[in-house]
């Protein structure tokens, strides 16, 4: 069971301690000189409490390994030797998960890697890429490029009756952002007063707060945990609400951006996310690193939504609908059906022409472009321009030909466009990304031959994104060659693709293609560029 995680938000930095101390005094001129001597007092003896409650923190393993999921390519990866998660025991009682760990050995065979154990140490390396990446039990730093390049991460490798386990976040570097591997991981949330579970990403680890202060109203609320410490305010990655079925459409009706992941006729769940999530701390200096983190994290919460599911099975049919109404309200639709009113209810097509018509589109101008069912349920995709309407409707009541058609589920495709790239220089030293932004210069991006680059745009996100490097002056697929690759999942939005030219390449073009499952492509602008 995924742990809870809290914070009490309290810091034992004595400076930032005293920074807060000055903006109460501030805020609040009318405080006399001996109230604030007592108020500094108080803060410093939060301080030193602060500090024995960090000292008698417990660090030990607590998850359970069939809670931890890992894919390769799509697939299960079953690990003999169990991974285990670090979780730290706080001395308010909560539990903090901070990172997951897995089996070397075999995980390098599962992801078809080449792995030297030389007792604490450990050679892991790349095929067909010549990569090769040092590690040592104890040390949070991998080490590649030949012990030139180092990067440091919060973990490092642990041993476990004589096996060698790393982290979660040197798999994130090594395989995922280095060399592009299809991996998936994550972690299974449990609440059995709420009745509920979910997966969580594995990147979620330490980056969140579970808060479950207001479980018995039915309220669990996740937060960012690193700006939720270190500023005055909480900000909510989603909410979790149990409402009684008579609450239920009020509540829907008030607050937006919410989904249904589960309903019967007596209650339901419902995830709601932040409409307009506060950006106050983009004043701070470290602006980018937390709305970069949050707005990744909040990518994942349609994973999460995906996944959702009870404890224990509630004998009532679930009647979770995209139209979001009560078995009581579609019991009465098919009362009203059967006596001769609104009979373009038992026509699916006019449904769902309906239903996207209410979402504010001209349906009367697209069409179904594919579609499958079996008289009791079908599922389909309307097409409307360049955008796709992928929608499922079932018979919730009646089954038969007298049955109405409810929308159970509804999502609109956007077309793709990208909007920008932008190019960083790569530090060879450490394989880290330079703050300075490669900027156009009379109509030319000039690059070095290893360089970071980030694709961002609006609609679907891409399976892969390809790189393409074309000489200048020929013909463009003809000269055509792959300069950089990134697969699905990706970490982060915008994408980041590392970009590789070859010692010839010197003037020329680049552009970005997306490829998506059902094999269509969109490719970008031509940019141009200077090989330095």
């Amino acid at each position: 069971m995924l742990e809870k995680l809290f914070t009490t938000k309290m810091s034992a930095d004595k400076r930032k301690l005293q920074l807060r101390f000055s903006k109460i005094r501030s805020k609040n001129s009318y405080i006399s000189k001996a109230i604030a001597i007592v108020l500094f007092l108080a803060v410093l003896i939060a301080v030193v409490s602060a500090s024995v409650y960090v000292a008698v923190n417990v660090r030990q393993s607590g998850e359970k390994p069939e809670n931890i999921k890992f894919t390769f390519n799509g697939k299960p990866v079953a690990f003999k030797n169990k991974p285990y998660i670090l979780s730290e025991t706080m001395s308010d009682g909560y539990k903090g998960n901070l990172m997951a760990f897995f089996p070397l050995e075999e995980l390098c065979l599962s992801l078809d890697a080449q792995c030297e154990i030389n007792g604490n140490r450990a050679l892991i390396k790349i095929p067909e890429t010549g990569y090769a990446y040092e590690l040592e039990a104890g040390n949070n730093k991998i080490f590649y490029d030949g012990g030139k390049g180092i990067y440091e991460a919060a973990f490092g490798p642990e041993i476990r009756d004589y096996i060698i386990y790393i982290p979660y976040e040197f798999i994130e570097y090594i395989w995922i952002n280095s060399n592009n591997y299809n991996i998936f991981a994550s972690m299974l949330y449990e609440n059995g007063e709420m009745n509920v579970r979910f997966e969580i990403p594995m990147y979620w680890l330490g980056k969140y707060i579970c808060d479950e202060t207001e479980v018995s109203k039915g309220v669990i609320v996740f937060k960012h945990k690193r700006i939720s410490e270190l500023y005055d305010y909480d900000e909510i990655l989603f909410t979790l609400r149990k409402k009684a079925d008579k609450d239920f459409d009020k509540l829907l009706n008030i607050v937006e951006n919410q989904t249904v992941v589960w309903r019967n006729p007596e209650y339901g769940y419902i995830i709601g996310r932040p409409t307009d999530p506060y950006y106050q701390f983009k004043r701070q200096i470290k602006y980018n690193e937390f709305l970069h983190e949050y707005e990744n994290m909040r990518r994942g919460i349609d994973y999460i939504e995906s996944t959702f599911s009870l404890i224990k099975d509630v004998k009532t049919s679930v009647i979770t609908n995209a139209e979001n109404m009560s078995y009581a309200a579609i019991q009465e639709l098919q009362r009203q059906v059967d006596n001769g009113h609104f009979p373009w209810r038992l026509d699916y097509e006019q449904v769902i022409r309906s239903f996207i018509s209410g979402k504010g589109y001209s349906a009367e101008e697209g069409y179904l472009g594919s579609f499958a069912g079996d008289g009791e349920k079908c599922s389909g995709i309307f097409i409307l321009g360049n955008y796709r309407h992928h929608i499922e409707l079932f018979k919730p009541v009646d089954k038969s030909e007298k049955g109405i058609w409810i929308v159970r589920s509804y999502k609109m495709v956007e077309p793709v466009q990208i909007k920008e790239v932008s190019f960083y220089k790569i530090n060879p030293e450490n394989n880290t990304l330079s703050d300075e932004r490669i900027k156009l210069d009379e109509g030319w991006y000039k690059l070095p031959a290893f360089t970071g680059s980030f694709v961002n745009f609006n609609g679907a996100v891409p399976e892969t994104v390809t790189a393409y490097f074309t000489v200048a002056g020929t013909n463009a697929e003809e000269t055509k060659k792959q300069v950089g690759f990134a697969k699905a999942p990706f970490k982060q939005i915008p994408i980041s693709v590392a970009l590789n030219f070859e010692k010839d390449d010197n003037m020329g073009h680049l552009y970005y293609v997306f490829g998506y499952e059902d094999g269509s492509t969109v490719r970008s602008d031509l940019y141009n560029i200077l090989i330095n």
